[in-house]
């Protein structure tokens, strides 16, 4: 194992850390609205507690941080796993924030226990359609709990100490593109135009439009008024293939100012 690295320019980097440097490292990035959650109550640094869980994967230049509220829930309440990229660019490969104590829909596995990836390579739509009607987001298997406003500050500023300027990001859902739009994230080239002409074929007369007939109960009329709405006919297939992600970037510090869903509302 290397020794400390004081500052690291790179997620690679920080898999080369000792454990406990590790934990130190990643520990700022959960935000202090999140730890009264925790049962019991914190009592010492988080860094030194049981719950939080820094794994890696050196080889691809992984980090993944888990906290978990209860030292036996079944699901983290925080997930962030960042990864290396080209040209010395970090991308925020994924973020999770469940709210422990809200109801778990299973659209992560089929009935017989076979896993789905959040329903990406099948599906579980009668947990989808509970979670839907639930006010969940496709891929979503507990409610959120808003604090993504809180996270991303402690993101730019663990970034900022890597001396990066720029964080990447993948849009696993249509509800995340536009959700990462509000908190200032703007398109690489070509994935903006995919968004805008998804919020044209779901205005009135668009192709979107017509396909919400009430034929499956993500396709239900009306749909189109919402971001959720959208995001779960996008989930259903509505776009006649497979949604492809935008990839995002966010400069640190500043804001994109980009909508593509005029009159938002979620």
């Amino acid at each position: 194992m290397a020794t400390l690295v004081v500052k690291p320019s790179s997620i690679y980097e920080i898999t080369q850390l000792e454990e406990a440097a590790r934990r130190r490292l990643m520990a700022p990035l959960v935000p202090d609205q999140m730890l009264p959650l925790l049962e019991p109550r914190l009592n010492g640094p988080l860094a030194d507690d049981a719950r939080l869980n820094i794994g890696c994967a050196e080889k691809w230049g992984l980090v993944r941080l888990q906290l978990w509220a209860r030292a036996d829930d079944a699901d983290p309440t925080l997930v962030v796993e960042l990864g290396d990229m080209a040209f010395g660019q970090v991308e925020l490969v994924m973020t999770i924030i469940n709210d422990p104590n809200g109801e778990r829909f299973d659209i992560d596995r089929l009935p017989d226990g076979r896993l789905t990836y959040l329903g990406t390579t099948e599906r579980n739509l009668k947990e989808e359609e509970r979670a839907m009607r639930a006010g969940l987001a496709p891929c979503q298997i507990r409610p959120g709990l808003r604090m993504f406003k809180h996270f991303l500050p402690r993101l730019e500023q663990f970034l900022q100490g890597m001396d990066k300027q720029v964080v990447m990001v993948d849009a696993l859902t249509y509800y995340s593109a536009v959700l990462y739009e509000r908190y200032g994230f703007g398109y690489m080239p070509g994935s903006r135009a995919l968004m805008e002409r998804i919020h044209k074929e779901f205005q009135p007369g668009g192709r979107l439009f017509a396909k919400l007939d009430g034929s499956t109960p993500f396709r239900q009329p009306g749909a189109d008024r919402t971001v959720r709405g959208r995001a779960w006919a996008i989930h259903d297939g509505i776009l006649n293939g497979r949604w492809e992600q935008p990839r995002m970037f966010k400069r640190i510090g500043m804001h994109a100012g980009i909508t593509t869903f005029v009159g938002v509302q979620y």
